[in-house]
């Protein structure tokens, strides 16, 4: 059996003050509890609600996020360009999605023209006209070669549209990487106009907007197509189309003249008297619309507006 040791108790201070609580945590059952769990179960769902936006967005290959504060070629709040740009290599293999539900893919360059397919993959029709949506294009240095707005049109679910669109033969030679970017009409820049009045020519076409305080109130559109075009006849059956239905459209006074040399449209539009939602042409905006989205969108389908 083991010795049991004495203790000696003469060196042994007793304080005769009562002992003290000490408290070393608090349990709360006032009535924040429940609203502190409810907090924490919201963050859990909205962090489940965007996770896989996340992810597609880590995942996404062949992209270079650059801020445009660090780069001399694209200004933030001068051509529209938006703060954070992504840029994506071009090339036969690149995909894109944009907006979570469109697949962008099957790139080409061909005759100054720009060609792609976009597939909606959502659950319901994607209409383009909820947004501003461009197609950026640039060289390998980043530099803004020019700038294509998207057609503002829908798209069926589980459906695809090719598009092509013209660019400058210059941009066709140096195009090396594209941005798919929405910049908010706020984004657009400021345009004055000389004399209230802005002009923008392509090929034939010659559109002028007149202004009253920067403020659209009327459109004269003039077309001049010579018989030596190679789509001469296409064209005519077009514009003669064209000219049919605007004619029944309250406000529009649209003619087609056949001359020897060739035809020509002229189409005037009263804005104030004018339902634009029956004209199809994009050409042609509400009244009221400002100076800065009509130069802006106009020079953006490839018109030189001054």
């Amino acid at each position: 059996m083991a010795k049991k040791e004495k203790i000696d108790y003469k060196n042994v201070k007793i304080n005769p003050e009562a002992l003290a609580s000490t408290q070393i945590g608090e349990i709360s059952n006032d009535e924040k509890g429940p609203f502190v769990v409810l907090g924490f179960f919201l963050f859990l769902l909205i962090a489940a609600f965007f996770m896989p936006n996340i992810v597609n967005f880590i995942n996404k290959k062949d992209k270079v996020i650059v801020d445009s504060d660090n780069s001399s070629n694209v200004t933030p709040g001068q051509d529209g360009a938006s703060e954070n740009l992504v840029f994506y290599d071009l090339n036969d293999n690149l995909t894109i999605t944009l907006d979570s539900v469109l697949k962008i893919d099957k790139f080409k360059i061909k005759d100054n023209t720009i060609n792609f397919r976009i597939t909606n993959n959502g659950e319901v029709r994607y209409y383009f006209n909820r947004y501003n949506y461009f197609l950026e294009l640039y060289n390998e240095n980043n530099t803004l070669l020019e700038r294509v707005i998207l057609k503002k049109e829908g798209i069926a679910r589980d459906n695809y549209k090719d598009y092509t669109y013209e660019i400058k033969a210059e941009t066709a030679s140096a195009v090396k990487k594209i941005v798919f970017t929405n910049i908010p009409i706020d984004g657009y820049p400021y345009v004055e106009t000389v004399n209230n009045v802005l002009t923008c020519t392509k090929n034939y076409q010659t559109i002028t907007y007149s202004f009253v305080e920067e403020k659209l109130t009327n459109i004269d559109d003039l077309v001049n197509v010579p018989n030596t075009d190679t789509k001469y006849q296409d064209n005519l059956n077009l514009y003669r189309s064209q000219v049919s239905q605007n004619q029944n459209i309250a406000g529009v006074n649209a003619t087609l003249n056949e001359l020897a040399t060739g035809f020509i449209v002229s189409t005037s539009l009263n804005l104030k008297n004018v339902d634009i939602t029956k004209l199809t042409s994009d050409n042609y905006y509400a009244v009221d619309t400002l100076a800065k989205v009509v130069s802006f969108e106009m020079n953006a389908r490839g018109y030189t507006c001054k």
